[in-house]
C-alpha cells in the first residue's frame, strides 16, 4: 500500500457521509480528482518509510512485536512513523489493514479492494460495531499466527520474540 492509496481511499470515505457528494456526482469527481491530482504530482507516489520489512537487519536477540490497528476509516500507512519510531527503539511492528469495511481503502490478498462501509443509518443494527470489532480480533490473531509461525518470512519469524506480543491501535482499532 502506498500514499497514493491512503489518499484515494479518504476520497471514497468523506464521499459517503454526505448524499451530495456520493461516487457518480459532480462534487465527488472535482474533490476526488484534486485528491488524486496532488499526488500524482506529488512526493507521495515514492514516499518510503525508513526501518521497513525491506532493510531488516538481522537482529542480535529477538524483538518484542507489536501489532497495531487503525482506527474507522484509517489505514496502517497513517501510523507509519509511529512504526518506524518503535522500529528504531528494537520493536516489530505490524500494522494491519482491516477488511470489515472499516478502512477508508484495503486491497486484500485476492486483490480486491474493500472501500469504508457507511453505516445504513435508517436501518442501524446495534450490533454493527461490534461485529467489526470480532472480525478485527480475529485478523489480529491471523497476524500474530503467520509472524510467529514463519508464514510471513522465516526472518520476521526469527526476529520476533513470541513471549513478548502486544496489541495496540488508534480510535477504534
Amino acid at each position: 500500500p502506498s500514499l497514493s492509496t491512503m489518499v484515494d481511499g479518504y476520497a471514497h470515505f468523506m464521499a459517503g457521509w454526505k448524499e451530495s457528494l456520493r461516487k457518480g456526482t459532480w462534487m465527488f469527481e472535482v474533490i476526488s480528482s484534486i485528491l488524486r491530482f496532488v499526488v500524482a504530482c506529488g512526493s507521495l507516489k515514492t514516499a518510503k518509510l525508513p526501518c521497513t520489512y525491506q532493510e531488516l537487519k538481522p537482529a542480535s536477540k529477538k524483538a518484542p512485536l507489536i501489532i497495531w490497528s487503525h482506527g474507522l476509516s484509517g489505514t496502517g500507512e497513517e501510523h507509519g512513523l509511529f512504526a518506524a519510531r518503535l522500529a528504531t527503539e528494537g520493536y516489530v511492528v505490524a500494522l494491519m489493514h482491516h477488511t470489515d469495511g472499516s478502512s477508508s481503502k484495503v486491497t486484500t490478498a485476492d486483490g480486491r479492494t474493500i472501500y469504508f462501509q457507511h453505516p445504513d443509518w435508517n436501518n442501524y443494527d446495534e450490533a454493527y460495531r461490534q461485529k467489526g470489532a470480532e472480525h478485527r480480533a480475529k485478523e489480529v490473531e491471523n497476524v500474530r499466527q503467520m509472524l510467529l509461525s514463519g508464514e510471513a518470512g522465516e526472518d520476521l519469524q526469527a526476529a520476533c520474540d513470541e513471549t513478548r506480543v502486544a496489541v495496540g491501535g488508534f480510535s477504534f482499532g
